[in-house]
């Protein structure tokens, strides 16, 4: 029986590749292009991009995001492990009910954030002349709401996705694993093309790597802005790693196994990140969101140029490759929505409803309730800057305008953008993970070394600044616009407009957690019993030595 159970858990190669897979993505360089590359304003204007410096960021985020990690994997050791929510129950331990609600809230929250990045991909990061550069032949007579219509299509097939997740998990188990090969098949035929792009002869004696190589050498330069602004994109590629920190019941041997791998799982993505955006860099001299597609269709490679054929092929694979990536995690990701809102609801922060399981284990109330909150917001973040910019244009074009006319405006919120936002959200967890580390081990209820302590503390300051900074650089850039001597009306609108949407859906955030939890949730705590409430609090403590070994032996 015992060696049956062994066997139906995850063993330290297969823990690594679980968390490696769930993590890594391959259209990363969405996250630095734009901070990367060196732009030239409407006066002429040179500004010199991160370049080569978003490596270092990448070192410097695997490092980091790899300590908070192990933060989580620590906590999971002194936590049951059969309870949802990892960071909710840590901070909740740590802090109290307010504040463990309030990171369990803001756990759930990120995933309708994360989505609608993720929609605004599906078909806008593939087609829209925005991410791939060029001309767009197929969007030419789309009108001046393309963007409207291409977001109207990914919600339409995000919720097709997540109806099918209601109806069972065996077709989401079987895509999965077909996504996932694509994934990698699609990337593999990327870097080859890539090795291929760089050892092309050029036309100075040299390859076209060695070109681009130089000329990053001299369109690279570091900044704080620019750091800040690279950190907050790329850390949305680490973002992830706490939900298989905390799969210690479902692994062989978790104690050990879950840190070691952990550590694997980090350098190997940190090295694979740093690795292939170095690689990519040898390729061109400008990076596009969607580099992915971009890099088949670049007229600047010769042969590329004259094959048709082999930009095409590659093309298609990799759209459909992202289009499965991206199917897979709107199914993933809707389901989880709903195992993330349950807990919550089984405390009583939301209604009793949302914390009924089907016979699968699967909380379809919760489920239904995140597709309401997904829909409300891709609504403002993506509905009403694209009516905002269709308006805007069509005012000044009419119904129809060229590609050139309308790439010229860009976007209210580019694909580092929603990375940065769904970022902070993330690194706000984390921040909170490792201030309750580093309470309970000053309170002695579970122990560190003093170098696990400097870390943790490092990684708190560092990301606090990172989280403080960005606000900061937002109003900064509206000020800016405001009190410039010749004010460009479109830029301005367009910076005000996604600040001020950032800005309200923060404080919003902030505003509807306190005030349901005084209105709603109070009024259902003052109508329990002693015993109910000590029934649900018990959970959310720290185990002693002799739970943990009892714990582990249930394993």
């Amino acid at each position: 029986m015992k060696k049956q159970l062994k066997q139906t858990k995850l063993s330290l190669k297969e823990f690594i590749w679980f968390g490696f897979n769930f993590v890594v993505g391959t259209t990363f360089v969405s996250s630095f292009a734009i901070v990367a590359n060196t732009t030239t304003n409407t006066q002429g204007v040179e500004t010199t991009g991160m370049g080569f410096w978003v490596l270092l960021v990448w070192i410097l985020e695997g490092i980091f995001a790899g300590i908070c990690a192990l933060s989580f994997a620590k906590m999971s050791k002194y936590h049951d492990a059969s309870q949802n929510g990892a960071s909710y129950v840590y901070s909740r331990s740590a802090f109290g009910k307010v504040t463990g609600l309030f990171v369990g809230f803001l756990q759930y929250v990120y995933i309708p954030f994360s989505l609608s990045y993720q929609i605004m991909v599906f078909i806008r990061g593939n087609f829209s002349i925005d991410f791939i550069g060029g001309t767009s032949p197929i969007l030419q007579n789309w009108g001046v709401f393309q963007d409207l219509w291409m977001d109207l299509i990914s919600i339409a097939v995000f919720f097709g996705c997540a109806l099918v997740v209601m109806l069972g998990l065996r077709w989401f188990k079987k895509l999965s694993n077909a996504t996932a090969m694509i994934k990698w098949v699609a990337f593999v035929l990327m870097i080859g093309l890539s090795v291929a792009i760089a050892a092309t002869p050029s036309s100075n004696n040299s390859t076209m790597g060695a070109d681009n190589i130089n000329y990053w050498a001299n369109h690279s330069k570091l900044s704080f802005d620019g750091f800040v602004k690279t950190f907050n994109a790329c850390f949305f590629a680490f973002v992830g790693f706490e939900l298989f920190a905390t799969a210690g019941k479902n692994i062989q041997n978790p104690q050990k196994t879950v840190g070691k791998g952990i550590v694997i799982i980090m350098i190997v993505a940190t090295l694979f990140y740093a690795a292939f955006s170095f690689l990519f860099f040898c390729t061109t001299q400008t990076l596009w969101e969607n580099f992915n597609v971009y890099i088949w269709s670049d007229d600047t490679v010769p042969w590329l140029k004259s094959s048709s054929w082999i930009g095409l092929t590659g093309v298609i694979i990799t759209v459909i490759s992202i289009l499965g990536m991206r199917t897979y995690s709107y199914m993933q990701k809707s389901l989880f929505g709903g195992t993330t809102l349950q807990p919550l609801a089984y405390e009583g922060f939301f209604p009793d409803k949302f914390a009924v399981l089907n016979k699968e284990k699967l909380p379809l109330a919760a489920s239904k309730l995140n597709l309401y909150i997904i829909g409300c917001v891709a609504f403002i973040w993506l509905i009403v800057p694209d009516i905002i910019k269709g308006s805007m244009l069509c005012y000044k074009y009419g119904m129809h305008v060229s590609n050139s006319d309308y790439s010229k405006f860009g976007v209210f919120f580019n694909m580092a953008s929603f990375s940065s936002f769904a970022s902070l959200i993330a690194i706000f967890i984390y921040m909170m993970v490792l201030l309750a580390t580093l309470k309970l081990t000053r309170e002695k209820q579970i122990t560190a070394n003093p170098l696990e302590l400097i870390a943790y503390s490092i990684t708190f300051v560092v990301l606090a600044i990172i989280f403080v900074y960005h606000y900061y650089l937002l109003i900064d850039k509206v000020v800016i616009d405001l009190t410039a001597i010749v004010v460009n009306v479109q830029a301005m609108t367009k910076d005000i407009t996604g600040a001020g949407i950032e800005f309200v859906t923060t404080f919003g955030i902030v505003i509807f957690f306190f005030c349901w939890y005084k209105w709603y949730y109070g009024r259902k705590i003052r109508t329990r019993t002693v015993n109910q409430q000590r029934k649900l609090d018990a959970p959310f403590r720290v185990l002693t030595e002799q739970e943990q070994k009892r714990m582990m032996g249930m394993q």
